[in-house]
């Protein structure tokens, strides 16, 4: 797959935030480079989003992600169910804009 046009990201605010669900696979076909550590692979993703347990929210920006943070709600034996903060990335054009600052 070939990373889009990265000249499409300005940080300049105008972002949407979603949280993904299981129809949402395609969401995760226009990346920004350095977003995610590697290729996104369709199976993985499938997998991740089949999991009712796994959560990733994603900022997009002119149609591609450049931006997420990612999850898994947590069980263990002696605590409480606990939301566990896995991984969050954002393209290094997006870095400087309201992605990065802008609370939400």
């Amino acid at each position: 797959m070939t990373p889009p046009d990265t000249a499409a990201i300005r940080g300049t605010g105008n972002i949407e935030i979603r949280i993904l669900g299981r129809g949402d696979a395609g969401v995760l076909g226009r990346v920004a480079p350095d977003v995610f550590d590697d290729a996104v692979d369709p199976a993985l993703v499938a997998e991740f989003l089949s999991d009712a347990r796994h959560h990733i929210a994603v900022a997009i920006e002119n149609g591609i992600v450049v931006g997420f943070a990612s999850g898994v709600h947590y069980v263990h034996p002696d605590k409480s169910a606990e939301f566990w903060v896995n991984e969050v990335g954002v393209a290094a054009p997006a870095r400087t804009g309201d992605i990065v600052r802008r609370p939400r």
